[in-house]
């Protein structure tokens, strides 16, 4: 079975080989009995130089009205099936019978599938008077090779010959022995290295991504997914240990929000293409227009008891016991009004019940929709039973990083690796000591590329991707600063305010207290642990998202310690390697 874009090529090819055949047999006939000059040389390369209609169903229409210009006469396809003829047939597979005096004006045909006849008619004054049915023999065309017919200069046009030669190009690649030829020395050395250490840094990634471009983009402007899914398949079964999604990830595979393909074969040779774009070597693109069509947001259904639990809410606000079970009444169509209808965006839901998040300890609140939202939201199933994972892993995880790091498999340099550990040292307590190893997240798990934040796009560094993940101040006057500082930030960029962490302490490895910021409502927890699972927990019970200068810190919180992967996660390759390389260390070497 070929991959579905193949299979449609060979569909495709396979009409136009049968509709090649008739038109054979249609200008012997004209020539014959009508003296019709042959149609002209247009015909023959039809199907070279345009593209074939395509009916409802998706399958090529095989009589195509660019032949009317051509042959100076329309041609239609008959819907109805017509009585047989029983004429004989000549020389030329065809038959022909007498059914009126022919008329020298406009003539058209009609192609009966059924009965494989050809009805050519004149309009004289109105009227259509039957002149010529010509019997069409059944061609026969052997479908059983494909490999010769795909190459034939005289059926393919020239983009689908450029991709069949690309693909059987692809096909006969050898990636083992590509990496080993000349020119490929950097290439032969990473795969000299995964053969010697079993996995591939970043690098690594970008120089065999890099090469495979260039050697693409030589055979074909715009590859297709077929293509893009071959080379990856090749990658994986030379490189076993790493993941496909990295590779190549086609449009829709994070979700219906997903309209562009991702992974690093596809960033490379978008990146080659801009770069020959930028030096006259490739035509650049009309950009289209895009039109928003209107949204409808359907209508939630409440029962009785969660009617009447919403109907509280909103006049009581104490005690706190009651208002949380209330809260737990009507769960679910506060969730799916939020999280699955989008109903309300989430500063207008907050804004909605900001009395009751303004409580102390409303936290709990927050807590209690993550535990549930699972069980609604069939997206979030991933999270089931995962509200203890992060101090159930992190021990664990603490363990292997630091065995990492001091391995100098890390991007950390040898300083950074001093630095590290002499912090680690000294931190005073188990918070400060959480708070060391969640600082140097941002500096072995980077972000690749710019991130949008609002209408601006921005590149941002470690350190301000630690800012986005873990904000220190020295001062609890410092609180009120940094909130409004960050509201004049997201303002400026006209991006909303997501949940963040504010850690305070004396010195940039302690910590006295944390807080979980959401809006202007500053929640106190125990430390900076019990603050990123409060923060992880409120960006999904809230339904926001992550900051997207932190936005792979989280989603490594997400995938590695909540050990959670949603359906539209985005796929970020510093994450995917961190994880690889924890994955990869052996608990009783690193306990040693």
């Amino acid at each position: 079975m070929f991959p579905e874009p193949q299979f449609k090529l060979m569909e495709r090819l396979q009409i136009a080989r049968k509709f090649r055949a008739y038109m054979t047999q249609i200008k012997q006939g004209l020539h014959e009995s009508w003296g019709f000059s042959s149609p002209s040389v247009q015909v023959n390369n039809f199907l070279a130089d345009k593209p074939q209609a395509e009916n409802s169903d998706g399958r090529s229409n095989i009589v195509d009205a660019h032949f009317t210009p051509v042959l100076g006469c329309s041609l239609r396809k008959r819907k109805s099936s017509t009585t047989k003829n029983d004429g004989g047939s000549s020389d030329s597979g065809m038959t022909e019978e007498e059914d009126g005096d022919s008329h020298k004006s406009d003539k058209s045909f009609e192609i009966d599938d059924d009965d494989m006849t050809l009805r050519i008619s004149s309009d004289s004054e109105g009227e259509r008077t039957p002149c010529k049915k010509l019997k069409l023999s059944t061609p026969t065309v052997d479908f059983s090779s494909t490999d010769a017919p795909l190459v034939n200069k005289n059926v393919l046009g020239k983009k689908r010959k450029i991709l069949v030669e690309a693909t059987a190009a692809v096909d006969e690649l050898n990636l083992e022995n590509f990496f080993n030829s000349e020119g490929q020395s950097q290439c032969s050395a990473v795969l000299s290295g995964y053969k010697r250490v079993g996995y591939l840094e970043r690098k690594d990634r970008f120089l065999i991504a890099r090469s495979l471009a260039e050697w693409l983009v030589n055979r074909i402007e715009n590859p297709s997914q077929e293509l893009y899914f071959k080379l990856r398949n090749k990658i994986i079964k030379l490189f076993p240990r790493e993941k496909a999604k990295v590779w190549y990830l086609s449009p829709g595979s994070e979700g219906p929000q997903q309209k562009n393909a991702k992974g690093i074969l596809q960033n490379a040779v978008k990146n080659l293409k801009t770069f020959l774009r930028g030096k006259g070597k490739i035509p650049s693109k009309p950009r289209k227009s895009k039109k928003s069509l209107p949204v409808i947001i359907p209508s939630v259904d409440y029962s009785n008891d969660e009617q009447a639990a919403t109907e509280w809410l909103r006049r009581n606000f104490e005690p706190l016991t009651e208002v949380r079970r209330n809260w737990r009444v009507c769960a679910r169509p506060r969730l799916q009004e939020l999280v699955e209808f989008k109903k309300f965006k989430p500063h207008e839901y907050i804004s909605k019940w900001d009395e009751i998040l303004k409580l102390p300890n409303s936290h709990e609140l927050i807590t209690d929709d993550f535990e549930v939202l699972p069980s609604i939201i069939e997206a979030y199933a991933p999270l089931k039973d995962k509200g203890n994972s992060l101090m159930i892993n992190w021990n664990p995880f603490c363990v292997k990083l630091i065995f990492l790091i001091e391995s100098g498999i890390t991007s950390l340099s040898k300083k950074e690796i001093r630095d590290f550990q002499k912090r680690l040292k000294n931190a005073s307590d188990q918070n400060s000591k959480d708070y060391v190893i969640l600082q140097i997240l941002p500096f072995i798990c980077k972000q690749q590329g710019r991130v949008k934040v609002g209408r601006k796009t921005l590149k941002p560094s470690a350190e301000e991707s630690k800012d986005a993940f873990l904000q220190h101040i020295r001062d609890s006057s410092d609180l009120d600063v940094t909130i409004k500082s960050r509201h004049e930030r997201a303002s400026k960029f006209g991006a909303p305010v997501q949940p963040y962490i504010v850690v305070l302490g004396e010195h940039e490895d302690t910590c006295r207290a944390a807080y979980v910021i959401v809006d202007r409502v500053p929640w106190k927890v125990g430390g900076p642990l019990a603050a990123v699972d409060l923060c992880f927990k409120t960006c999904f019970g809230l339904n926001c998202h992550f900051p997207p200068e932190a936005m792979h810190l989280w989603l490594f919180v997400q995938h590695y310690l909540y050990n959670a992967e949603i359906y539209e996660d985005p796929v970020i390759e510093s994450v995917i390697s961190l994880i690889d390389h924890l994955n990869n260390v052996v608990e009783d070497d690193a306990a040693s």
